[in-house]
């Protein structure tokens, strides 16, 4: 590979050796090889710290992809202490309200949901989601990414009335910038549906509920694993 042979020629802990591996790393990840990712993720940021210091703006970015790694894995307590420490250190650099900061905040906010930690997941989600709206604006991706997972977060918390106006925002949204039938406003369709079934309101969620599922077929086809879901979710407003 790219890697070993710099690593080779050049030495473990070259910056262009160091490069080699980070891609490596992405590119592991990519292909869904997660374990080996978190290798090449964890080491990249390692030899980072060593080489260039712990506050150099590679080693906070390597150390972001392995954080990241971390919680696809599902290890979310040990990403979620790094995301917040990535979020101090970024704050105390950068601002409060720097793009750095808020992707740490984003990410701390999904982990500590993960964790069950329901009413920290608010509280951090809540202020990415407003510097990113105060930065990109409401209908950006990202704003309304933050959006969606304020949705998720007061669900679980159990405020469902909270967490249905930010769908429906959410969707509002999806369809006026991507579309009727983009994959995301489908997405949001079927989370919108499940609100409802939440609230009691089983004729809302079952017409939410058949055009997601319509709509997933027309687009992604009949056998595509979210279009299944849709239908499960379906035979549940039924039964209800």
């Amino acid at each position: 590979t790219v890697y070993e042979g710099r690593k080779k020629i050049l030495g473990p802990d070259h910056p262009q050796t160091l490069y080699a591996l980070s891609q490596t790393g992405i590119y592991l990840y990519k292909t869904g090889k997660l374990q080996e990712a978190l290798a090449c993720c964890k080491e990249a940021y390692e030899r980072s710290v060593k080489t260039l210091g712990s506050t150099h703006y590679t080693t906070l970015a390597r150390k972001t992809s392995y954080y990241q790694r971390l919680g696809n894995l599902g290890h979310y307590q040990e990403a979620a202490d790094m995301a917040r420490e990535m979020y101090e250190t970024h704050t105390r650099l950068n601002g409060k309200r720097s793009l750095s900061a808020l992707q740490s905040c984003t990410d701390l906010s999904v982990y500590l949901w993960n964790l069950g930690r329901n009413e920290e997941a608010i509280r951090y989600g809540l202020e990415a989601y407003e510097g990113r709206r105060a930065y990109y604006g409401e209908e950006h991706a990202f704003t309304l990414l933050n959006m969606d997972n304020l949705a998720h977060f007061y669900g679980s918390a159990g405020n469902e009335t909270k967490a249905l106006e930010y769908a429906l925002q959410v969707l509002k949204l999806r369809r006026k910038t991507l579309g009727e039938n983009h994959p995301s406003t489908l997405t949001s369709l079927h989370g919108l549906a499940l609100r409802y079934w939440k609230l009691g309101q089983s004729q809302r969620a079952l017409a939410y509920g058949k055009e997601a599922y319509e709509k997933r077929c027309a687009v992604l086809g009949k056998d595509h694993p979210d279009t299944v879901l849709s239908l499960g979710n379906l035979a549940l407003f039924y039964e209800g």
